[in-house]
């Protein structure tokens, strides 16, 4: 009986606790050169105060968790509702308020890869403006994480772009040089009828290169894109390897001309994409 008394006393004289819960949809998983909705190689910079969690999740639910738990996020909330000052922190310390905020929010992912939300506050009102308040962080540093990620692609493909044209005009120099040297001229016709097929498998390689450099800055973990990719160009490469060497000059110059050229030409699509997305992701 004792027990019980003490227990019901005890109850009554700790504070009343309040939950609040928010649900967010991610984007789903789109290609690699379609809108990621939030950037996984920036998210790198966001020191998290929490662990992410599973690295199997969908790459929209796994971004959006990370910014969710990152210490950009967090510190956000802390200054915005003064929860220093509510977790008593008297030595203005951000790490343990950093503290007390992490026991007083979950976040889960549930089954159809929704997230939720859940605060917990002493004043009920407080703890749903905190969770709607995450929300709001979210879309903001996503929206700005993917602008930066949408530019810094933009350059990387650029800048493979320009040394891509930069062979293409040696290459056709050199070719150039030889036929006035020797008084000839290389023509398609004269060549073997494999030469753009071996050129497209070269633009196929650089595409498939430069994918493969995007999406390692893109997600992080493992990633059954990343494998998929490195294994289409380990195949690609031992196709490449088990071309003969040729031994004609005029052949040899022909077909370096040609594969630079079917380079570039896979280059600039992806290269005005990038751009497009850049444009709209800053507006």
């Amino acid at each position: 009986m004792s027990v019980t008394i003490v227990a019901v006393i005890i109850s009554l004289l700790l504070p009343k606790w309040y939950k609040a819960t928010a649900s967010i949809l991610p984007p789903k998983d789109q290609g690699l050169f379609g809108s990621l909705g939030v950037a996984g190689s920036m998210l790198k910079g966001l020191s998290s105060t929490q662990k992410i969690g599973s690295l199997g999740q969908k790459t929209g639910t796994y971004n959006y968790l990370a910014i969710l738990k990152s210490r950009s996020a967090m510190e956000a909330v802390i200054h915005k509702f003064d929860l220093m000052t509510e977790y008593a922190v008297s030595d203005s310390s951000m790490e343990k308020a950093l503290a007390g905020l992490t026991d007083n929010v979950n976040f889960e992912v549930e089954d159809d890869d929704n997230i939720t939300v859940e605060v917990s506050d002493r004043d009920p009102i407080r703890a749903a403006d905190i969770a709607n308040y995450f929300v709001e962080e979210l879309n903001s540093i996503s929206n700005r994480l993917g602008t930066q990620e949408a530019r810094s692609n933009r350059e990387f493909i650029e800048k493979r772009l320009g040394q891509s044209k930069d062979e293409l005009h040696r290459t056709e120099e050199a070719l150039k040089t030889y036929q006035e040297k020797n008084g000839v001229l290389v023509l398609p016709e004269q060549n073997s009828p494999g030469i753009s097929a071996i050129a497209d498998l070269y633009g196929m390689k650089a595409k498939k290169e430069i994918e493969l450099a995007i999406l390692k800055r893109t997600v992080t973990g493992e990633n059954s894109a990343i494998q998929q990719l490195e294994i289409e160009l380990s195949e690609l490469n031992r196709k490449l390897g088990t071309l003969p060497e040729t031994g004609l000059e005029s052949f040899r110059l022909y077909r370096d001309a040609a594969i630079q050229q079917k380079v570039v030409e896979f280059l600039i699509p992806m290269y005005e994409q990038r751009k497009l997305m850049s444009k709209k992701t800053s507006r």
